[in-house]
Formats: C-alpha cells, sequence, structure tokens
C-alpha cells in the first residue's frame, strides 16, 4: 500500500527536469499501447500521420539527395516509419531507440519487407560514432524531452556523428504549442483496463509549468488494485526560434534553414512547431 509519506511526497512540485519515474519505454504494457499509437494511420499520438510522414520523408530525400547525402541516422526511429520511407528511396539507414519492443518490430518489418536498415536499441544520448553519417534526423519533438544537460550532450554527439558538411533536420514545439493556464491543470479517472495499465487501477494527472525554461512537465500517477503504485513524467520544453538557433550555433552548426516542419511547410510567426535545417561545417 501507498504510505502517508509518499503521499506527501507525490503532492510537491518537482524540481525542473526532475528525472524520477517509471521507465515509459520498456514497461510491459505501455509499450506495446505506444506502438500500437505509432502504427495508426490517422492518429498523432506517438508519430504523425502516416500522410504527413509520406510527405515529410519525400521533402527530406529531395532535401538530402540535394547535399549529395547518402548514409542517414534516424535518431528515435521508434518502430522504422521513417527509416523504411528514407530507405525505399535510396539512402542506407541507421535507426536508434531506446524502445526493445519497438526496435524489434522494426526489425522484423525490415527483414519480411527486404529492406537493409541497421537497427540498434539503445539510448542516442550515447552515440559514439565519428564522423560515420552524412545527415540525421530527431522528428516529432523529441528534442523538447530533453533536460539542458541531455540536449547539450545530444547536440555534442550528433555534431561528432556526421561526416564534415552533414546536415541535422530537427523540430521542436514552439511556445504557442502549449499554454501557462495548464500549470496546475488535473485530471483523474478509473479504468479496467487503459493507457497506463492493464489491469483495474486509478491514474491523476497533472501539469506544471517552468517559465524559468519554458518547460512543462506532465506526471501521472497509477496506482494498482493491488495498492502498488507507479510514476510517470514527460518533460516538454518549448522554444521561440532566437534561442534554439543560438543554441546550434554556439555548438558550431550552421543554420541553413527554418521551416514550420519536417515537410517543409513555411514557418508562421504563431506557429506551434519549428523544423531547423542544421549543418556542420566542412564541405560546401
Amino acid at each position: 500500500m501507498i504510505a502517508m509519506d509518499e503521499l506527501e511526497a507525490l503532492s510537491k512540485r518537482p524540481r525542473l527536469y526532475e528525472r524520477k519515474g517509471n521507465n515509459l519505454w520498456d514497461d510491459e504494457h505501455i509499450s506495446q499501447k505506444m506502438l500500437e499509437a505509432h502504427l495508426d494511420p490517422d492518429w498523432e499520438a506517438a508519430s504523425r500521420c502516416h500522410r504527413f510522414m509520406d510527405q515529410s520523408a519525400a521533402w527530406l530525400g529531395q532535401l538530402f539527395s540535394t547535399h549529395g547525402c547518402r548514409e542517414l541516422l534516424d535518431l528515435g526511429c521508434g518502430p522504422g516509419l521513417y527509416s523504411e520511407r528514407l530507405t525505399r528511396l535510396g539512402f542506407q539507414v541507421t535507426g536508434l531507440d531506446i524502445s526493445r519492443r519497438s526496435i524489434a518490430y522494426a526489425r522484423e518489418q525490415a527483414q519480411q519487407k527486404r529492406l537493409a536498415i541497421e537497427y540498434h536499441c539503445c539510448d542516442y544520448l550515447n552515440i559514439d560514432e565519428r564522423e560515420r553519417f552524412d545527415a540525421a534526423v530527431l522528428i516529432y519533438c523529441d528534442f523538447g524531452a530533453l533536460t539542458r544537460a541531455e540536449a547539450e550532450r545530444l547536440v555534442q554527439g550528433v555534431y561528432g556523428a556526421l561526416r564534415p558538411g552533414g546536415l541535422w533536420v530537427l523540430d521542436v514545439f514552439r511556445p504557442a504549442h502549449r499554454s501557462p493556464d495548464e500549470n496546475g491543470r488535473k485530471s483523474w479517472g478509473v479504468e479496467r483496463e487503459g493507457f497506463w495499465n492493464a489491469g483495474p487501477h486509478l491514474f491523476v494527472s497533472e501539469t506544471f509549468y517552468y517559465p524559468e525554461a519554458e518547460a512543462y512537465l506532465d506526471q501521472t500517477f497509477v496506482l494498482q488494485a493491488d495498492g502498488c503504485w507507479k510514476a510517470y513524467r514527460i518533460w516538454e520544453t518549448v522554444f521561440a526560434a532566437e534561442i534554439l538557433e543560438a543554441v546550434f550555433a554556439e555548438a558550431g552548426f550552421s543554420i541553413l534553414g527554418c521551416y514550420g516542419d519536417v515537410a517543409g511547410g513555411e514557418a508562421a510567426d504563431d506557429g506551434t512547431t519549428l523544423a531547423l535545417v542544421l549543418q556542420k561545417p566542412g564541405r560546401t
């Protein structure tokens, strides 16, 4: 059963970017629900809708071909939806993802479809490649789920993994995506089976806003019928364009273009997403 001191701890506002909590990606039940969300062609939950991905892959393929890119790194590849599309366009793709279930599915699909994609189940923060790839992608705003230290680590890792002149395409959420009014918002429910648990459970969700970092924490506690409980924390930072550009410029990347999304859409001041095309110096 949950103890009183645990209840008191749960009621407190977490520190900015505090990482305590259970792992979403390898939870047996939640990882299956997330895979189902990835594979739903019309549901923009774990992935963009599949029609948008088709448009996005076509735009990325043209961009990479124009710059002579052949070997691509798909960061946070999930079940391989972008990796497969880019491979069919003629690129050699390596996909990284922390979810064992997603990588297992991606490998199975690649084998069945006879696609030569290299998949690795690992944390992409631990990239240890040196000038192996011509381009990298990080799609569906994963960058905003990282702490500041993690983001710096990823930027350095990608920079090292790219060959001179290599490209990095990523997207982020902008401030218009969320509202500070969400701070303190709570919801709860009792379900026999749902996203958070395979059996009967109570879930309580709360959102916290951290203005000093333009960050949001979506926190959910799940109490199972046997009295055991789990906590899940999902961080989401939103970025103003000028701040984001400064982060990458400081790391050594130049910015080739800013777009509204990773299909080459036009950037708008009131847009909810921003996509950047970055380049490592060294090749014209």
